[in-house]
């Protein structure tokens, strides 16, 4: 008589030796298949080998990300073969161990589910490794005044660790125009690190340890993903300016009150609609780019009118923006006003505790919001041509 359960192990024993491409169909067949492939102890082993250092969760779509990450790396080296070449043109060694180890990598990528696919993974991880490691390593100046990379998509700890004694004089990191997502958590090496250029990379992510980078002055981003500033950048007490561009930045923190010597701040083609109150403590900025934002009303004319006092440089195209919603029809501009402060209110109603409204307090509730919002529209200044 057959068993009509089947263990558990087995099923693992089974899926293990089937290639990796059917398990991820059979995950996907239905909830409770997806359910049982998402196990910790199914995932994790696949998603250690691409990614020792990887802080994700062991699903089936965080391997799909990681794994999709791996793919991206070794399309970004080949595509710039040619330029790589140019790198190593001078060290013949190099370029050959570089090129052959490319072409295998492209290989298990077009076929990485043999038998022990564990092993494959591992040793695609090790290529982009090894691969990143002899390209930095080739562009090492002699001078510690500053360092640019290129054609890159990793900064390996290791390499950090065997090239200690230069990377703790490096005055300024250039890795603009690579395809990073990340720093080491050894970053830190860096001690002596003023500048560090990240513009055109996809970082999603930025170790504690930067924090520790005390004398930066100049930090830029952009074509990333951080919907948040990684809290170890409002710790850098002397940073001036701070470019974070296009890196869907939906939210400020309160935490940026800590940025005081800030004079440059680049903000321009994220999401931020509202700004922290500890925004307006940055008495010593100079000049601001928060283009392209959906900034409210509200905190359009509450920034300018901050900025001016303090005599710092808007960028013209901020103003332009301003100016468009300024010359909105008056109506059209105390109904946006009305909405916001009706919402505002909403919100603390639900906050409070105070006891529900009776009927006529309800009514009287509502007249005192009429009257409130009628005020804050007098306080819009009216064009002439309106007026």
């Amino acid at each position: 008589m057959f068993p009509t359960y089947i263990p558990n192990e087995l099923i693992f024993k089974i899926l293990d030796l089937l290639p990796l491409s059917d398990q991820i169909s059979f995950s996907a067949t239905h909830k409770e298949a997806n359910d049982f492939t998402s196990d910790y102890h199914f995932w994790l082993p696949r998603i250690k080998a691409l990614d020792p250092d990887s802080k994700l969760s062991p699903t089936r779509q965080h391997f799909i990300q990681v794994f999709k990450r791996t793919l991206e790396e070794t399309a970004f080296l080949t595509s710039h073969a040619q330029k790589i070449a140019n790198l190593l043109k001078n060290q013949p060694e190099r370029m050959i161990d570089v090129t052959q180890k490319l072409a295998q990598l492209n290989q298990l990528c077009l076929n990485p589910w043999g038998e022990n696919y564990a092993h494959h993974l591992a040793l695609i991880a090790e290529l982009l490794e090894s691969i990143n490691e002899t390209l930095i390593e080739a562009q090492l100046p002699t001078s510690t005044f500053s360092l640019r990379l290129e054609c890159i998509t990793r900064l390996p700890a290791s390499t950090l660790a065997r090239h200690r004694d230069f990377f703790a004089e490096l005055g300024k990191l250039e890795c603009q125009g690579n395809f990073l997502d990340r720093l080491p958590d050894n970053i830190d090496i860096c001690q002596n690190c003023t500048s560090v250029n990240l513009y055109d990379n996809p970082m999603r992510y930025l170790p504690e340890s930067f924090a520790k980078l005390q004398k930066i002055t100049y930090l830029y981003f952009s074509d990333g993903f951080m919907p948040q500033i990684p809290a170890a950048i409002y710790q850098l007490n002397n940073l001036q300016w701070l470019s974070f561009s296009n890196m869907h930045l939906s939210e400020l923190s309160p935490e940026i009150k800590h940025l005081k010597n800030l004079t440059w701040l680049y903000l321009r083609d994220n999401q931020l609609s509202v700004l922290p109150e500890n925004f307006y403590q940055l008495t010593k900025l100079r000049e601001l780019f928060l283009d392209h934002n959906p900034l409210s009303p509200l905190q359009f004319h509450r920034v300018l009118e901050l900025l001016r006092k303090i005599q710092c440089d808007v960028h013209e195209t901020f103003k332009t923006q301003f100016m468009l919603l300024k010359n909105t029809p008056l109506k059209k501009l105390q109904a946006d006003c009305r909405n916001e402060v009706e919402d505002l209110v909403e919100r603390f109603d639900l906050l409070s505790v105070k006891e529900a409204l009776t009927p006529l307090r309800q009514h009287t509730h509502r007249r005192t919001l009429t009257a409130s919002c009628s005020e804050v529209g007098t306080k819009i200044k009216v064009p002439p041509r309106l007026a």
